[in-house]
């Protein structure tokens, strides 16, 4: 890759993390490609993410003068970056691979401009997803109208009881 593709690519990673809220570094010694393709089939399976392997010379670039510029010390050895803008969703991902992967780390993260350590990452993966906290709030608000209508119910049932034994 000659200068210009270099200079190139360092652009374009740059505008897309740039519009990315999240952005992971993970360590990757030693993955096979069964792994690393189950992996890339995980993160690629929520919406916008994207699993990458840049050269950390390359990645220090892209990061420098930016919100993300306290990453490029994690940018050392096989290292890959992942972002998306389901931070959540995309955390829950990298850690339950870490978990039954050893050979995958995650080093270190950017949150909306701020830097998170792995303890962080995988207190954020422990968050229920835009979608599961969305399913939470609309089981929460049905709860007092099922029981309303559970009690209606079974006063209308014994007003019946009532009135079969009346007549």
């Amino acid at each position: 890759m000659n200068r210009a593709e270099k200079e190139t690519l360092v652009t374009s990673l740059r505008e897309s993390l740039s519009s990315k809220d999240f952005m992971a570094v993970v360590k990757n010694n030693g993955l096979t490609v069964a792994d690393l393709t189950k992996l890339r089939k995980e993160v690629g399976n929520l919406e916008g993410a994207t699993y990458r392997v840049v050269k950390n010379t390359l990645m220090k670039l892209v990061v420098k003068d930016t919100d993300m510029a306290g990453l490029s010390e994690s940018f050392v050895g096989p290292t890959a970056f992942a972002s998306s803008d389901d931070y959540i969703g995309l955390a829950k991902v990298l850690v339950e691979f870490a978990q039954s992967n050893e050979k995958l780390v995650v080093q270190a993260a950017a949150l909306q401009g701020k830097i998170l350590s792995n303890k962080d990452v995988v207190e954020l993966s422990k968050l229920p997803t835009y979608k599961e906290a969305m399913a939470q709030v609309v089981a929460m608000l049905r709860a007092p109208a099922m029981e309303l209508h559970r009690v209606i119910d079974l006063i209308g049932k014994q007003e019946s009881e009532q009135e079969e034994k009346g007549a």
